[in-house]
């Protein structure tokens, strides 16, 4: 397609889709053209109108106001050190059971327990942060008008309503630099506050525990990755930067057409609506060799994994560090279950998809099904099945991340959308929203793993972004 028909309306979509990276890199900055600006929005009815679907200076005002919550500094400072103290703790829990499904005991919980931190609603617990994330994603991606679902994402968004307005007065006398702290510091309108908050919720747990449990997939099943991250040779960084290329986390972002636009030999009328497919963009052959392959040493400055234009994801920051930690650790972790259980890796046989068989490589497989299409591995790990780990809490032990922070922040800061953020990376914009994976099925019901030949052209589940 991006061959073909790089530019190509889809009937099915109602919609044009961008295909190609270097098209989406330039067009995305296109603001004026290309709005994120979508007032009848399922997003906006459901959640509240958020930055993320604002353009220009009401966009800008939100962005610099999130800031401080998200920046490298903030997230080297205080973030690192809560997620690298969820992981020990998760970790510990799980040791002595002797095995667990990566992604519901470890990567779920971790997401959640981080996120709380990051919001600020740590009067949650961490199944209802992932619960109501979820309800949102689906609710968002309502557009046969399914009541059953609608009711769902109310009951979600009233639920993390009540929590704000317990955390309200305890933030406001004792303000710390979370999202909910700063944007209160900041005397942002509560109706802003509240829609911020969600957006964080919506996307940003489902995400980083995606990418969580398909980072930790990938190099399980690719030994000579996982050797060159475990020596030393390469960096967990690069381990995230290469899989968020691979598996983009943000696969397609919607716009609707602000005013008549020709471009690439396709005209475009106001009102029409337009996907970036990111997904495709970081499988391009003309930016990247052999693009199918999961390479950590490859050179990755060209992906738009987060967007390119003034809606790159400012939570990015915070989700590498996420991710970077919670792969290495659940990479780790596995391991020394693994050991300690006397088992050994081998390839499961055929299963139902509905099975809980225990295997590292069926929960993998299952949980990254619904995320992308990927190539099938034959070598993964085989461990019993285990539930979530109830209770996970604190905040000790100490995060280190070797990054040059003040140059990244500095190249992070907000700016005007005309000004130098327009840049390869680095921008800064809090695009946590919702999955890229859309209203996926629950664990009990994960689609087959599709070919590497289609993942460029992923299915869309909604149009949310």
């Amino acid at each position: 397609m991006r061959r073909e028909a790089p530019i190509a309306f889809v009937p099915q979509l109602g919609s044009t889709v961008f295909t190609r990276r270097d098209d989406i890199f330039s067009q995305e900055k296109r603001t004026d053209v290309f709005s994120s600006h979508q007032p009848a929005g399922l997003m906006n009815t459901l959640m509240g109108h958020n930055m993320m679907r604002k353009d220009g200076d009401a966009h800008m005002s939100e962005r610099a106001a999130m800031f401080p919550s998200v920046s490298p500094r903030t997230v080297r400072d205080t973030w690192s050190k809560a997620f690298q103290a969820h992981a020990d703790r998760i970790l510990e829990v799980l040791a002595p059971t002797g095995g667990a499904d990566l992604c519901k005991a470890f990567a779920l919980p971790l997401s959640a327990e981080c996120l709380k931190d990051i919001t600020g609603l740590t009067n949650m617990r961490f199944e209802d942060m992932d619960a109501w994330s979820q309800a949102m994603i689906d609710g968002i991606a309502n557009y046969s008008g399914n009541k059953e679902v609608e009711a769902r994402c109310h009951a979600a968004t009233a639920g993390i309503d009540a929590a704000i307005d317990d955390m309200v007065p305890v933030l406001t006398k004792h303000p710390n630099t979370s999202i909910l702290g700063v944007l209160l510091a900041a005397g942002q309108p509560m109706d802003s506050v509240r829609a911020n908050v969600k957006l964080a919720i919506s996307g940003g747990q489902n995400e980083p525990r995606d990418a969580i449990s398909g980072t930790v997939w990938a190099l399980l099943t690719h030994p000579d990755q996982l050797a060159l991250a475990s020596s030393g040779k390469a960096k967990w960084l690069d381990v995230f930067e290469e899989y968020a290329r691979w598996i983009a986390p943000i696969g397609m972002s919607p716009r609707r057409v602000a005013k008549h636009w020709s471009f690439g030999g396709v005209d475009f009328e106001p009102e029409d609506r337009v996907f970036f497919m990111f997904g495709s963009a970081n499988r391009d052959e003309a930016c990247f060799d052999d693009p199918d392959r999961f390479d950590i040493t490859r050179d990755t400055q060209k992906s738009i994994a987060f967007g390119a234009g003034p809606h790159y994801c400012a939570g990015a920051f915070a989700s590498r560090a996420m991710v970077r930690l919670g792969s290495a650790a659940g990479r780790s972790g596995a391991c020394s279950i693994c050991r300690s259980s006397g088992m050994r890796g081998s390839a499961p046989s055929a299963r139902s998809s509905r099975s809980i068989d225990g295997s590292w490589r069926s929960a993998l497989f299952r949980e990254v099904g619904r995320m992308v299409a990927a190539r099938e591995h034959a070598a993964a790990l085989k461990l019993p099945a285990h539930g979530a780990v109830p209770g996970i809490s604190g905040r000790d032990a100490a995060g280190r991340q070797q990054d040059d922070v003040d140059a990244v922040e500095r190249s992070a800061r907000p700016q005007h959308p005309s000004g130098p953020q327009n840049r390869e990376h680095h921008g800064a914009e809090f695009q946590l929203g919702c999955s890229v994976h859309g209203s996926s099925p629950r664990l009990e019901k994960f689609p087959a793993i599709m070919s590497a030949a289609a993942s460029a052209h992923r299915e869309v589940r909604h149009g949310s972004r």
